[in-house]
């Protein structure tokens, strides 16, 4: 059944995102055809700078509205009319969650890979891809680090830990919009002021987890000093914390959120 709810979502989710990608690429075509004819006439020089600017504001919104039309899906689906029909289905609660989940993060990755694309039919110039990855090997030959290989660790633990801190972000609005949910009338506010609530919680909870890894490594001594170790290790232990916090996060905004929706679910 889990599969027939992707099927549905993502067939949902498509049609906004599918133009925000069209529109992207465009604009990429366009911004890239000003360059060219720039060095013909003033006004694409002009042009190119403004295609520039909405250009990168675009790659911002893109980013944007997958996440927003993420939330709208989740609160839609299931607490205003389509939730009639998506409650008495068949599926577990579980499943349902899963499904909006799975979807955001199809589309996110999509995303990337359309701004990436994007980047390249603008920026792209022969060499250019050559010339990056010429800079980022000397950069690590210059730095001194002795086992390169942390370098690298420590940029998938980085990628990890941002995959991770928007699937909490996701969770900390189906939690509260799950939680808010629960009452019988102003249900909107309740789940804005659950949401913030919630974030703020976390927030206190994750600095204090992120502190306590600092404290840990590093001695009160050297603090006072200002001799504060900035290795390559460091800071891979500090993203570790980050993805375990993360990860703890998750699942309990998870199980609070199946929880309300199996037990104290109250549609408008």
């Amino acid at each position: 059944m889990l599969s027939k709810l992707l099927k549905h979502d993502l067939k949902d989710f498509s049609k906004s995102m599918f133009i925000i990608y069209i529109a992207l690429i465009g604009l990429s075509l366009l911004t890239k055809g000003f360059e060219l004819l720039s060095n013909n006439l003033q006004i694409f020089n002009v042009l190119y700078s403004i295609s520039i600017f909405v250009f990168i504001l675009a790659i911002v919104l893109a980013f944007l509205l997958c996440f927003i039309i993420s939330i709208s899906s989740f609160y839609k689906k299931i607490f205003k009319d389509n939730g009639y029909l998506t409650n008495t289905l068949p599926v577990s609660k579980k499943n349902i969650i899963f499904s909006k989940l799975i979807t955001s993060i199809i589309f996110i990755i999509l995303t990337i890979i359309v701004v990436v694309l994007s980047l390249l039919i603008t920026f792209y110039t022969e060499g250019i891809i050559g010339d990056l990855w010429n800079s980022f090997t000397t950069a690590l030959n210059e730095s001194g680090i002795e086992n390169v290989g942390s370098i690298y660790v420590a940029i998938l633990i980085l990628i990890l830990t941002v995959f991770l801190q928007y699937v909490n972000t996701l969770f900390i609005f189906f939690c509260g919009i799950s939680i808010g949910h629960s009452f019988s009338n102003k249900k909107l506010e309740y789940s804005i002021m659950c949401v913030a609530l919630i974030y703020i919680a976390l927030q206190v909870i994750s600095s204090i987890g992120l502190i306590s890894g600092f404290l840990i490594r590093v001695d009160f001594t050297d603090i006072m000093n200002n001799n504060i170790p900035m290795s390559i290790d460091y800071f891979i232990q500090i993203f570790g914390i980050a993805c375990g916090i993360n990860v703890i996060s998750i699942t309990t905004l998870f199980c609070i959120t199946n929880n309300y929706l199996k037990n104290k679910l109250n549609l408008e």
